[in-house]
């Protein structure tokens, strides 16, 4: 008797939530190491059918990517974006296409696939099915060739660029600024995601000379960013805000996760040095237990991991330059009610 083939991960729509849930740390991870996570989730489930596993996973992160709750940071890499770690916090029952349609990018990357899905039909009914392999050219050239079909509200171009009287309604310029915001929010993701990697992979003394210069930017010490100050980071060292009022000590480390033990000693290093908060920088993160303790001491600690240093670096400026600028401009009813006057 044939023994029963192994079970792989359940189909893609059932992945949705125990992938964001297994990327929910913010950590890169590949393909491998994001199934690994999965099939712990999944006792039942066996790392044998590895195509399928494969399969199904693709099927999960491109619906997800649909949605921008996962975003790409490599070839074969995916990353947890800052949307799809407030869906995690939200903890809807279950993931669904409809839930997924809150989310304007997802509805748009469905209706332009129906849309192709209806025009391969359509050609394929007139006896021209679809070619495998066609390339962009000829999909464009056969797009030119098919009848258009304008919807109300959009702007029509005609022979020697004239154009119509209709312009896009408010409805479609409202999607078109959510679609804007969207993009940006995932360019900011993924520019953190990039300022994260290159953290990790940092010495302890880079890492402290990029923490000092955030600081400073952040209006904490003074001068420039000199080895002494540098240097003192790592074992602690007290600065003062810009106006002088509050103290702050501040420690920066890396290697192991931080324990709730590090942090003991912390709050006695800065209570000794009559700081009023302290803020504790663990490049490797922080175990639950630390965790738990830096949350019961209020606001008087703050605990950064990597995840945090990065996004406040982009947020201040630290270490990117600006690419690019674009400047969303809205019709001033004022102006045109003046000439009416």
């Amino acid at each position: 008797m044939a023994s029963p083939e192994p079970m792989g991960l359940p189909v893609a729509r059932k992945l949705y939530k125990p992938a964001l849930q297994c990327m929910a740390d913010g950590k890169h991870l590949t393909h491998p190491q994001l199934t690994d996570r999965l099939l712990e989730k999944f006792p039942g489930a066996s790392s044998a059918p590895g195509k399928k596993n494969y399969q199904r996973l693709m099927a999960c992160l491109g619906e997800l990517r649909k949605a921008v709750l996962v975003t790409m940071v490599g070839r074969g890499v995916s990353a947890i974006t800052e949307r799809g770690k407030q869906l995690v916090e939200e903890d809807p029952p279950k993931i669904t296409p409809a839930l997924l349609r809150r989310y304007p990018e997802y509805v748009e990357a469905e209706d332009e696939k129906r849309a192709k899905d209806k025009a391969r039909t359509k050609r394929f009914k007139a006896g021209s099915p679809p070619v495998q392999g066609q390339s962009p050219a000829e999909t464009a050239s056969d797009a030119a060739a098919a009848p258009v079909s304008v919807p109300s509200g959009t702007v029509r171009v005609h022979a020697f660029g004239s154009r119509s009287p209709s312009v896009p309604n408010r409805q479609s310029r409202s999607h078109l600024e959510q679609r804007l915001m969207a993009s940006v929010q995932a360019l900011n993701d993924e520019l953190e995601a990039a300022v994260e990697e290159l953290l990790n992979q940092m010495e302890e003394k880079e890492l402290v000379h990029a923490v000092r210069k955030l600081l400073l930017k952040m209006g904490y010490g003074s001068g420039s960013i000199d080895e002494e100050v540098t240097g003192a980071l790592a074992r602690g060292t007290t600065l003062k805000d810009a106006l002088g009022f509050n103290q702050v000590y501040i420690q920066v480390t890396s290697g192991q996760k931080a324990q709730a033990i590090d942090l003991q000693g912390f709050v006695g290093a800065f209570s000794a040095a009559h700081a009023e908060r302290g803020i504790f920088v663990s490049i490797a993160g922080f175990t639950g237990e630390a965790r738990g303790f830096a949350m019961g001491m209020s606001n008087s600690i703050q605990i950064m991991d990597v995840s945090a240093l990065s996004r406040l670096l982009v947020t201040h400026g630290v270490g990117i330059k600006v690419h690019a600028r674009h400047t969303v401009k809205r019709v001033d009813p004022a102006y045109f009610e003046k000439l009416r006057a």
